[in-house]
């Protein structure tokens, strides 16, 4: 007569069972933006909102995308279309944001597109921009203060560990019922 193996096999699968969901996925955050215009310091006075996407909570990192939704009447958008993808400009010297706690505490992000000569920062406090560097059509936002809010949920995402493990716990799991159904038969 063969012994089972089966209570083993179970106490194998709790535990990796446990293992696994005892780490939580990172799940990117996502931030909406506004950056009013303080009276005197351009020439626009209004709002100009956006989102950044793809930053970390508790951590100092880039942004996968930042995108400006909406601009104040009279601004003249060279990209025709809205949103503007702020990240697809030329050049990004800057792309830091700190998040604590899921909220901004740090942000200074700066970008310019060479085609157009208009560039964007985007800061903590009142140290943000939008406009032509040559001071043309576009109009300027300066001086401008922002405020960051959580847009909401981001996907959950699995780092290759995790995705790994899960594999395995499928595989154990399948295995078990293989065999449970084998000596069952």
């Amino acid at each position: 007569m063969r012994r089972s193996t089966l209570p083993s096999r179970l106490t194998v699968f709790g535990f990796l069972t446990c293992f696994l969901l005892s780490g939580s996925p990172a799940r990117a955050l996502n931030f909406d933006f506004s950056v009013t215009e303080q009276p005197g310091s351009g020439n626009f006075n209004g709002t100009f909102t956006g989102e950044v996407f793809g930053l970390t909570d508790n951590a100092t990192g880039a942004a996968s995308s930042v995108e400006i939704d909406t601009l104040p009447a009279g601004f003249t958008n060279d990209y025709g279309t809205l949103p503007i993808v702020v990240t697809n400009f030329v050049d990004i010297p800057i792309n830091s944001f700190t998040v604590s706690g899921g909220q901004i505490t740090g942000a200074l992000f700066g970008a310019e597109d060479l085609t157009t000569t208009d560039e964007f920062v985007l800061a903590s406090g009142e140290d943000n921009f939008f406009g032509n560097a040559e001071g043309q059509d576009i109009g300027n936002f300066a001086s401008a203060s922002s405020t960051f809010t959580p847009a909401g949920g981001g996907a959950p995402e699995l780092d290759a560990s995790q995705g790994l493990s899960a594999f395995a716990l499928a595989c154990f799991t399948l295995a078990l019922f293989g065999e449970r159904r084998k000596g069952s038969a």
